[in-house]
């Protein structure tokens, strides 16, 4: 995505991206950022799992710096970030899942800022759909 925004009387030309793969290591369709339905429930008896996804992403953002210091302070807010990720989710059957997902966030400081250190999170949840 690119965009050109006038704000207070100051053009601001950013640029973004994200990207995103899903591979189902069990078979059923993938669709990025979608809920997998498993083709059989989670039944240990039966040895099936439900469904279970790898999912990689990456992304970034660049915020013009038309925008430091009229719009945003360099002192406080970053210029750039660029983020890594993977995920691990596994749905146990139509409507309920556990999704995981691990990131890694890299900052860029403004001319005259000072970059915010690097954040690595971690997500989990129960996801259920009725």
């Amino acid at each position: 995505m690119w965009t050109r925004e006038r704000v207070n009387d100051t053009d601001v030309a950013s640029r973004a991206f994200s990207a995103v793969a899903t591979v189902v290591l069990t078979g059923e369709d993938a669709a990025p950022l979608s809920f997998v339905i498993p083709r059989h429930p989670f039944d240990p008896a039966a040895g099936h799992p439900g469904a279970i996804a790898l999912v990689a992403g990456a992304g970034d953002l660049a915020v013009g710096q038309a925008a430091f210091p009229t719009l945003a302070d360099p002192a406080q807010a970053m210029r750039r970030m660029t983020v890594y990720g993977a995920g691990l989710n596994w749905f146990l059957s139509r409507g309920v899942a556990v999704l995981t997902s691990y990131g890694h966030q890299i900052f860029r400081a403004a001319d005259g800022g000072v970059a915010r250190p690097d954040e690595d999170t971690f997500v989990a949840r129960f996801q259920l759909v009725l």
